[in-house]
């Protein structure tokens, strides 16, 4: 896939810890084919300013933030705002914290490419 579409429950939590973890092991020249899905989460009550923090943060470090309707699912053209490459994307759906650690076998969604750097130490996040 060109592209890897995230999207679940809950913004604030699962789902930004999803995508720290895959920003975390993602080639950094290539962070614009992970796309957020900002239509397709929500926080959870009481976290609207980890949710909205969290998507600033992807956004600065590159990810493709955008909603469901921007999105240029498949075809050839690009949508105003969307990763769109005409190619069907991965969609990650992030599962439940109680996975953690390991969390994600990241090696099956990056390609054995980045198998290697995706096995390289967890940073910490202060958010975490």
């Amino acid at each position: 896939a060109e592209r890897v579409v995230v999207c679940g429950q809950a913004l604030s939590h699962c789902v930004a810890f999803t995508m720290r973890d895959l920003v975390e092991r993602w080639p950094n020249n290539q962070l614009q084919k992970l796309v957020l899905l900002t239509d397709c989460a929500s926080p959870v009550g009481g976290f609207d300013d980890a949710a909205r923090t969290f998507v600033e943060e992807m956004t600065a470090a590159g990810v493709t933030v955008t909603t469901s309707e921007q999105l240029e699912w498949s075809g050839a053209g690009k949508s105003a705002g969307a990763a769109g490459t005409g190619a069907s994307p991965a969609v990650v759906v992030s599962p439940m914290p109680a996975e953690r650690p390991g969390h994600h076998d990241l090696p099956e969604v990056l390609g054995p490419e980045t198998e290697a750097r995706a096995k390289k130490p967890r940073k910490t996040s202060p958010t975490r």
